[in-house]
């Protein structure tokens, strides 16, 4: 079998296994097979809401031994191609959601199919202060502040 018949062979196995296995959300999953150049291998990450179980959009996925960046779809997935064997480190961040990261072992030639559940987590940020320091001098020539003063 050719490279591009592998590599369509390879899709059609990674579309069907999303089909089987779509509510996968944790551990790893390995499919062997031709992967790319140099016999590299990949990462494909598909992930979901802990709570609801639904995909989670525009995450930023980040190799950091490799400072690669990928975003998760509008199914949850995020790829990344021709790695070399090894353990990479995987840094996933969404606003909204606790940061995870996760070690994944690349192996020649292999898939790796990661789910990730992210769990929900309130984002704090700094109060608010406003402060007025005037009133507009129509409202005030009106007699709308003395009104409101006595109810």
């Amino acid at each position: 079998m050719g490279r591009a018949a592998a590599g369509v062979v390879s899709s059609i196995l990674l579309a069907s296994l999303s089909i089987i296995f779509p509510s996968q959300a944790s551990g790893q999953l390995r499919v062997s097979g031709q992967t790319g150049p140099d016999n590299m291998g990949r990462i494909v990450a598909r992930l979901v809401d802990a709570q609801s179980g639904t995909p989670v959009t525009q995450a930023l996925l980040t190799l950091r031994n490799l400072d690669r960046r990928a975003l998760s779809d509008s199914t949850g997935t995020a790829t990344f191609m021709d790695l070399a064997p090894g353990a990479h480190e995987l840094v996933v961040r969404h606003i909204g959601y606790g940061e995870q990261t996760l070690t994944v072992d690349v192996e020649s030639m292999v898939t790796v199919i990661i789910g990730v559940e992210l769990t929900p987590e309130a984002v704090a940020v700094a109060p608010l202060n406003v402060l007025i320091e005037s009133r507009p001098r129509f409202l005030e020539d009106k007699g709308f502040y003395a009104r409101r003063a006595h109810g």
